[in-house]
């Protein structure tokens, strides 16, 4: 990856290749890429905001209706471009998932098998387990209460 400038925010960062860890394999889809907003781990329900990536929080209202996808890779900083996937499937989760299962935007934006997570003020459906390993991301319209 070449070095990339960013200006955030008045400042100017440089993102190399160091700043994009935890590459996960995406599988056939909707594949996009966008800044960090904070540092974020891969496997995690994102939302966009102001053109930045953030864990999606579903006890803040200000998420509800913002999820774009899941992370595909870690960003370690802020400003570091990362792949998310909006419509496809994900995989690498190891044997965490359940085949079958429906998964809702849970705390922190761990993908959950309970669909309100506690304290939430909305819930989003993200998507179905294919097996213990591969989740297929397609995010739902939230619901806010």
């Amino acid at each position: 990856m070449t070095d990339t400038i960013i200006t955030n925010d008045g400042t100017t960062e440089i993102i190399t290749e160091a700043s994009v860890i935890n590459v996960v394999p995406a599988g056939g889809g909707s594949n996009e890429s966008a800044p960090c907003g904070e540092i974020i781990s891969g496997h995690l329900a994102v939302v966009m905001i102001a053109g930045l990536l953030y864990m999606a929080n579903p006890t803040n209202p200000a998420h509800a209706g913002k999820v774009v996808g899941m992370a595909a890779q870690s960003g370690s900083q802020i400003g570091a471009v990362i792949e998310y996937v909006s419509l496809g499937d994900l995989g690498a989760f190891g044997t965490v998932l359940t085949q079958d299962d429906f998964y809702f935007v849970g705390l922190g934006g761990a993908p959950s098998t309970t669909q309100k997570a506690p304290g939430a003020v909305w819930w989003q459906y993200l998507g179905f387990a294919k097996d213990s390993a591969t989740m297929h991301v397609d995010p739902g319209p939230a619901v806010t209460f």
